[in-house]
């Protein structure tokens, strides 16, 4: 009988203490609101203009896939070397090139390693591969915005952080979505390469990186970085990744024919830089 009547005393105090509090304390945040009681409506007008922004991403997103479907600028070089691969032919560079004279003209510019990893997308229409090839590029944009969110020790990487970026880096994500090159996925393979070496990876960081450096030499800077970390394992196994992906399209152009393909590459890429 004791138990009852000592908690009726305590509900009893409770209901006196919530009626005769001083109104101050509250005021001063001695006494805490309930959470419900707390939001302000300022709170609900930030989230309604979260969902327009929202809205007004997802929109231009829409719009930057139809351009990069059916207005793409440097995806179609990548589709019909995808195609050639596809029907096995070689010629990946203009015909210039292989007579050690560049050619002022848009073509393939990558090392022919590179060919192969685009022949997937020569199944499907150029329309369709784009419209792929977009939607792939997006996932990329996420991933890595939210592991550079995760390394710089963000809590919060979500559907703000990504709207916030969106209108900061609009311009240039507009450039890069609707041209349809692959810039964007060396910059990916760098930040995954990284993300996984700073995890005690190898292999995967440093294939990674290798395919990013046969696709552009500006990844060589990750290496050195890497070198100077003293990271020799990564260092190494990178090389060793780079001279496969240099060798083995020998296996099915033939040893002379991959050697042709490299020279003509080496011509063709010498024209970029000058």
């Amino acid at each position: 009988m004791a138990l009852p009547a000592f908690q009726a005393y305590q509900a009893a105090l409770s209901e006196r203490e919530r009626v005769e509090e001083p109104p101050g304390l509250r005021r001063l945040g001695y006494i805490k609101r309930p959470l419900s009681a707390s939001v302000p409506a300022l709170g609900a007008r930030t989230i309604w203009l979260q969902r327009v922004a929202t809205l007004v991403v997802v929109a231009a997103l829409v719009v930057l896939a139809r351009q990069a479907a059916m207005h793409s600028i440097d995806f179609p070089v990548y589709h019909r070397a995808a195609q050639q691969i596809l029907v096995g032919n070689d010629e990946l560079y203009p015909p210039e090139a292989y007579g050690g004279q560049p050619h002022p003209s848009q073509g393939f510019r990558y090392a022919p390693a590179i060919a192969f990893l685009f022949f997937p997308l020569g199944w499907f229409s150029l329309e369709t591969a784009a419209l792929l090839f977009y939607g792939l590029k997006l996932a990329s944009l996420w991933w890595v915005g939210r592991t550079i969110a995760h390394r710089m020790g963000a809590s919060d990487w979500g559907r703000r952080g990504f709207i916030v970026s969106f209108l900061v880096v609009g311009g240039y994500v507009d450039e890069e979505l609707h041209f349809g090159n692959a810039h964007f996925f060396v910059v990916a393979l760098m930040v995954f390469a990284y993300d996984r070496v700073e995890a005690g990876k190898v292999v995967t960081p440093s294939l990674a990186l290798a395919l990013a450096v046969a696709t552009k030499l500006t990844p060589l800077a990750l290496l050195a970085y890497f070198a100077v970390r003293r990271r020799t394992s990564v260092c190494l196994t990178t090389v060793v990744m780079l001279v496969a992906l240099v060798v083995l399209p020998g296996v099915v152009m033939g040893t002379a024919g991959n050697i042709r393909q490299l020279r003509a590459f080496a011509t063709y890429a010498m024209e970029k830089n000058r």
